[in-house]
């Protein structure tokens, strides 16, 4: 039997022989055999945050393992990434201010919130004043929005134009008087001659002036009454209404008896509104000074009347 085969036992070192070769070729490349694996950890990169990833490796001669901690850049998703909240700071609500909203904004001096421009507050959000263009109904007449005085529109916002109604204005009340003669009464009461001291204003200069006022009255036609002699007390008188010269009354020569508004010593001119009738001395060449006694004029006046 022995003369026939390997026996029992060199068979056996030849298979421990071939088990060891095959051992050590497989681990001829990465000198150990075994298996590695990764898992990882953490939250979403696209967050921002921090990701843990563990990588597992198995040999033969053990196990060894490793951690990183990486953090993946936040992924822009228009949010702040402090507050994940979004920046409304920029936006608005509702109309701008404007004139006419009806509400009082810096820089206007009222706001009614309606379209008229004859009220009081104007279109552009201002107090309707005289001479801003603008006529305000029931306050003005006219508004040319200048300040010239004697045009068709003066500067209290009175049209010059207008339709008397042929009645005596109600201009009663002497205001101005410079007048310095012997009589010393109120003629802008008194429509008809009245040689009396309470009713006469004697002129002992040129340039002296009485003025006759009361309310704003349409008028085309002012006339005085004189002393009845056509020499004594006569003279010429310069006539304003509300400081707008209108001409001048010269009763030289002439009897200014009766109604002044029909003895013809009187000046006509277009109507127009006055609250103020001024009658002021004019040079003239009269030379009689026996109505005071005085100095030229010496002229007198008794009644007076605008219409």
């Amino acid at each position: 039997m022995r003369g026939m085969g390997i026996g029992v036992g060199a068979r056996a070192a030849v298979i421990a022989a071939v088990i060891t070769t095959g051992l050590a070729c497989n681990g001829s490349n990465a000198g150990d055999s075994g298996s590695s694996g990764v898992s990882s950890t953490g939250d979403d990169a696209s967050s921002g945050k921090s990701t843990n990833t563990t990588t597992t490796t198995t040999t033969s001669s053990g196990t060894t393992s490793s951690t990183t901690d990486t953090t993946a850049p936040a992924t822009d998703t228009g949010e702040s990434a402090s507050t994940g909240t979004t920046d409304a700071s920029s936006s608005t609500t509702g109309p701008a201010p404007f004139c006419g909203d009806g509400v009082q904004d810096p820089g206007e001096a009222c706001d009614d919130g309606d379209l008229q421009d004859d009220d009081a507050c104007t279109t552009r959000c201002q107090l309707a004043v005289c001479g801003d263009a603008s006529i305000q109904t029931g306050v003005e007449e006219c508004d040319d929005g200048n300040q010239v005085d004697d045009d068709d529109c003066n500067n209290a916002c009175i049209s010059k134009y207008c339709t008397p109604t042929g009645q005596r204005a109600a201009l009663d009340e002497l205001a101005k008087n410079s007048a310095s003669g012997c009589w010393n009464g109120n003629p802008c009461d008194n429509d008809h001659y009245s040689f009396l001291a309470v009713d006469g204003q004697n002129f002992q200069g040129f340039g002296e002036a009485i003025s006759c006022t009361g309310a704003a009255t349409c008028v085309a036609h002012v006339g005085i009454a004189t002393f009845e002699d056509s020499v004594k007390c006569q003279g010429r008188w310069d006539v304003l209404c509300d400081d707008v010269m209108l001409g001048t009354i010269d009763t030289l020569g002439k009897v200014c008896i009766d109604s002044a508004m029909a003895n013809g010593c009187s000046l006509d001119f277009e109507p127009r509104k006055c609250a103020q009738i001024e009658l002021r001395a004019a040079l003239d060449d009269d030379t009689n000074f026996k109505c005071c006694e005085g100095s030229g004029p010496d002229s007198m006046i008794v009644a007076v009347s605008a219409w």
